[in-house]
Formats: structure tokens, C-alpha cells, sequence
């Protein structure tokens, strides 16, 4: 009787692990466990830049005046941002472009936050409009 109870659990045994073993195959090759990280998973390191800025046309001294770019860029992403640029556009009486430049500024390491003042100089007549500057970067 104790052989047959010790071939009966020598066989369940058996069963279990082809059983076990059939279940990881198949998911591995169905992909369960090779799955790409989800969209915001921590394996993935992403930066994301919030702006918040304000222009001030400057003309104390109407012979050299400026747009005065001020505020904060804040990383709020996982990853560092690199090669952040800042684009500022204004225009004149007449819609005529006064400034349209592109600006340089250093890595944002994610969760850091930058402070900005640029002055932006230009000719002419007093601006008539301009666009919030537009923030850029790669990973």
C-alpha cells in the first residue's frame, strides 16, 4: 500500500511541474513576460517641461530697447531635459517681425526648476504684440 501511495504521489508531483513548466513556456512565448513598460513606468526616463513666463516691452531708454523675458521652467519629468531652447517672437505696427530668436539654455535635470531673465533687444517702434516664448528639448 505505501508503494502505490508513493507512486501515486511521485506522479502528482510529476504532473504538477509538466503542468508549471507547460504554463511558463507558453506565456513566454505569447509574450506575457517579455511585455514592453507601460507608458510611465519608471524604466522609462522622460523629461517634461512646464513654462511659466512673461514678456515686458522695455523702452526706458528708446535707444536701446528690449523684450524682457521673465519667469520659470520647471522639469517635471523623470528624465533630464537636453538642449532646451526658448523661442521668442514679437511684432510692430503692421505686423512686421521685430524679434524672432531662438535661445540656448542649459540641461534641465528632472525635477529642477530654472529661472529665466533674458533680454531680448530689437529696433524700432514700440511692440505691438508678442507670443508667450515657446520651450523646446530632447532627451
Amino acid at each position: 500500500m505505501a508503494k502505490k501511495q508513493n507512486i501515486i504521489l511521485a506522479a502528482g508531483i510529476t504532473a504538477a511541474n509538466v503542468i508549471g513548466l507547460a504554463i511558463g513556456i507558453g506565456a513566454y512565448y505569447l509574450g506575457v513576460g517579455n511585455a514592453p513598460p507601460e507608458t510611465g513606468s519608471q524604466d522609462t526616463y522622460v523629461p517634461k517641461l512646464t513654462a511659466t513666463l512673461q514678456c515686458k516691452d522695455n523702452r526706458s531708454d528708446p535707444h536701446a530697447p528690449f523684450l524682457w523675458v521673465t519667469g520659470t521652467i520647471q522639469n517635471v519629468g523623470n528624465g533630464t531635459a537636453n538642449n532646451v531652447t526658448m523661442h521668442v517672437y514679437a511684432a510692430q505696427a503692421g505686423n512686421s517681425t521685430a524679434i524672432d530668436k531662438i535661445i540656448n539654455l542649459d540641461s534641465i535635470a528632472a525635477g529642477k526648476t530654472v529661472q529665466v531673465e533674458e533680454m531680448v533687444n530689437y529696433t524700432g517702434q514700440a511692440l505691438e504684440l508678442f507670443s508667450e516664448p515657446t520651450v523646446n528639448w530632447t532627451n
